[in-house]
Formats: structure tokens, sequence, C-alpha cells
């Protein structure tokens, strides 16, 4: 383990009992175990680090295996039991370890799940172990997962080991750890799992070193009891500043450590910035200190987020494929922000028309659509807590004409001018195609609207019936055929 994670999280995993421990190691298979470690693949240290904490088990060690995202792409139910929990299943397990082919999606919330259902049914104590290189990935949340675990009654633990985490995802994946009184644990490289492994596996009597008392007043925060939502505002602290220790800000009343609204590492010293959330209401502004084994609120602030104001303007009148200016004005701009539009009444803060993103004190332009009709200009706020729209405004889109002047007949490869009229941006064309002809590439010949009002192009080298097109490229690059006229070769 690392010095960082071992100063952290240094007791063992499994409690003294007269009867041995049932274990149920919970083994990420998903596609990224694929990924390299000083040139070796996740999967590959997995499978020597595992045999090895296995094969110092004694036979009556009962151990089970649980494997996920190994069989199918793309499929949240790819769990499968591979050994129930028994004793003597050592050899087996690490054996059935090396068959296994990562593939899939990370359903580690369910699989933790179905450990737990296996190992209710056994009347000794039983820890879960689940080794993932990843978050999950199938709209499950671990956190409420551990929570629901501690709270049934069943005396089960989950030791979770991160392979290969971020210090972010490693403070993401810890809750399920902590809510049930298990470990958790960080490897970077083989040696690293191969302690974690040691840590958790095949302990049969306590080994718990126990935390160092816990000073409440070794902590301070000194912020402003009112901010604007998506504000970044100055917090000034004193602490113990521990390696993962943070601020963070989570709705007032709540005791959680996880799920919170906004956070931000102590190591960004004192003062530091973070974000409010995008959400209005009562808050508090939290120090919290990770443990060995557990994280501790030392301190907290009142905070109240407040909604702020939010406008847009648009032109009376925007014709279909054309960008037209946007001004905004916002209480706060948070990066990654941006004004999108959608249907009428769309509600997603994804799968947008069209969209822009914003930039303190700059106006912007925004692409229409193809279709004329009436839209929802619309203000989304990337904030900590998620994207939110904080303001509306309808925008109607009127339909365009178009028109070429040109040659109606001429003689094969013969250049020739064509004049135009009609909406213009950089991606839209006048093209040559057989008569009939309705896609919107594969064209003979074309030339871009930028290039001015008046345009050449070569007629086909073979005589015959053909068309001439203005084509509208508009927002998320669909095209229309505004205009068509034919042309003869001959």
């Amino acid at each position: 383990m690392n010095l960082a994670a071992a100063s952290l999280f240094t007791s063992t995993a499994i409690s003294q009992t007269s009867e041995p421990e049932n274990v149920m190691v919970v083994l990420d298979a998903s596609g990224s175990m694929w990924g390299q470690i000083d040139g070796v693949t996740k999967i590959e240290i997995a499978r020597d680090t595992l045999r090895s904490a296995l094969s110092d088990l004694s036979p009556e060690d009962p151990i089970g295996l649980i494997a996920y995202g190994h069989r199918r792409q793309g499929d949240c139910d790819d769990i499968e039991l591979v050994s129930p929990v028994q004793a003597g299943t050592a050899e087996a397990i690490a054996d059935a370890v090396d068959e296994i082919t990562p593939s899939g999606k990370t359903p580690l919330s369910a699989a933790v799940r179905l450990a737990a259902e296996e190992l209710k049914s056994t009347e000794n104590n039983a820890t879960v172990i689940l080794l993932t290189d990843g978050l999950e990935t199938c709209n499950a949340d671990p956190c409420a997962l551990g929570r629901e675990l501690e709270e049934s009654g069943v005396d089960f633990t989950v030791h979770v080991i991160g392979l290969g985490l971020t210090r972010d995802e490693d403070r993401q994946m810890s809750c399920l750890a902590e809510e049930t009184g298990g470990l958790y644990l960080s490897a970077d490289n083989a040696d690293e799992l191969g302690d974690a492994l040691e840590e958790t596996i095949g302990h049969t009597e306590e080994d718990v070193t126990e935390e160092e008392p816990i000073d409440f007043s070794e902590a301070t925060l000194d912020a402003p009891e009112t901010v604007v939502i998506g504000e970044r505002f100055s917090v000034a602290w004193t602490g113990p500043d521990n390696d993962m220790d943070y601020l963070d800000i989570m709705p007032a009343g709540t005791d959680q450590t996880s799920g919170e609204a906004s956070y931000q590492w102590t190591e960004k010293g004192s003062p530091l910035e973070i974000v409010a959330p995008g959400e209005p209401g009562d808050y508090q502004l939290r120090y919290v200190m990770q443990a060995r084994t557990s994280r501790h609120v030392l301190t907290s602030q009142s905070l109240t987020v407040v909604p702020g104001e939010f406008s847009l303007s648009v032109p009376e009148q925007v014709t279909i494929g054309m960008y037209f200016p946007v001004s905004w004005s916002a209480a706060t701009v948070t990066e990654g922000s941006y004004i999108d539009l959608v249907p009428p009444g769309y509600t997603n803060t994804s799968g947008e028309i069209s969209y822009s993103y914003v930039y303190e004190g700059r106006d912007l332009s925004i692409l229409a659509p193809i279709i004329a009709g009436v839209y929802d200009l619309r203000f989304v706020l990337e904030a900590p807590d998620g994207r939110m729209v904080k303001f509306v405004t309808p925008v109607t889109i009127l339909e365009a004409e178009a028109s070429v002047d040109f040659p109606r007949t001429l003689s094969p490869g013969t250049p020739f001018n064509l004049t135009w009229s009609g909406p213009i941006n950089d991606s839209s064309y006048l093209d040559i195609v057989p008569a009939g002809y309705t896609e919107t590439h594969g064209e003979m010949d074309y030339a871009y609207l930028s290039y001015g009002d008046v345009l050449t192009m070569t007629a086909p080298d073979e005589p015959g019936e053909y068309q001439v097109r203005f084509v509208l490229e508009a927002a998320q690059g669909i095209r229309r055929v505004l205009y068509s006229a034919p042309l003869t070769v001959r």
C-alpha cells in the first residue's frame, strides 16, 4: 500500500470469531481491466496477486467468488456467482480467475448486493472484498447500498480495494466500505494490491489498530454566510490537513459523509475556493477529516445559497440554419455552463439541438435548427451537484427561401457561374447531382456559399439530365435541400 493510504487505513479486515469467517471476493472484470499499470494489464495483476493471497489460506477457510462484466458488453446484468462460499476452494477460485476475460460494464453495486444475499444464509460473520478499477457504471449508488446493508442488521462488512483509481475516485468508492464498517484500501501497483489483499483475506483474529482520539477543536471555518448558486467563493480554514481531508457542502441537518453537493481538498491551502451548489437552499459548510477507517466532521458553518438572476435575449426573427446572437446575463458563471436550444418543454440537460458555452462578459451565437417552429432557449448552469436549467425563453425559428440562377443547358465539362440568394452559414453549399437524386452526399460537384455571391462549378462530363441544388446544413449537422432546378448537359 502507498504511504498515503497506509497512514489512513492500517487496520485489518476481519474481526475475531470462533468459526472461520465467510469471505466473498467480488472481482471487477469490466473492460477497463485491460488497462495497464507499469506495462502490465490490471487483470493480470489481479490474477497473480489473488492467486498468491489465496494460496496462504488454510483448507478450513470458507471463500467464494463473484465476477462482473466478463461475459457480455454493455450488460448491467452481467454478474456471475463463480463459486459459492465453501472451504477448500481457494485453488479452484484462482484457476477460475485465470479464465475470466474482461469485456463489459461495472455493475459493482448489484454485484455486492448479490454477495450480501449469498452470505445472509450463513450464521458466521460475513465479509465481502470488492476489487474494482472503476466507478459504478450502471445507475446505482454504492454509498446508498452501503447504508442499506448496514441498516439491515446483518453482521456484514464490505472492504473495498481500488486498483489504479484517482484520488477523487478513491473518495467516491470509500463510502461503500465506511457505511458497513469496512476498510477502503488504495492500490496503484501489484505490490500495493498484494498488501491490500493481505489486509483483507485470510485473517481470522482481530488485529485492529485503534484510531487516535479525535480533537474536534482542531478545525475552524471562515466563509460568507450567503452565496449565489454556482458561485465560486473563498473559505479560510484551519485543521489537521491530512492527505484526504476536505471541505464539503451538504444540505442542512445531514450527517452523512458522502453524496455532498460540492467539495474541495484541503491540500489547496487556506484560503481555498469552493463552488456553491446549483440548487438554492440551506446548507452547511464542513471540514471533514479522513481518519484510518472513517470520516469525521470536525466543524461546520451554516451556508445559505440564493437563486441569483439569469436572463437571455434573442432577435425577434431567426431563420432556419442561421447563427443568431444571444445576449445573456447571469448571477454567476461556472466552467462548463452553456446556452442551448431544445424542443419546447424539453427538460433534460443532454440531447440538445444546438448549444454554445458561456464566458463571462461575452455574447455568443447559436446555430438554428433545420425545421421552422417554436423552440426553447435555455441557460444551463454547470454546478457541482449537476446541470440545472436556470432560465428559459421561447425562440421562433422562421422558414427560409432560396434560389439559384445559372445556365440551364451546358456542354459536357463546361465551367459555369451561379448566383444565389438564401440563408448562409459556413457549411451550406450548392451542388450538382443526377436528376431525382435525394441524398445530401455523393454530389458530382459542389461549392460552399461562403466562397461568395458568385460561385463556379463544372458541368458533368456525361450528357444527361441533372439538377443544381441549394443545400442548407443546420444544427446537429442536418442537411436540407431548399432549392432545386434542372440542368441539361448535351
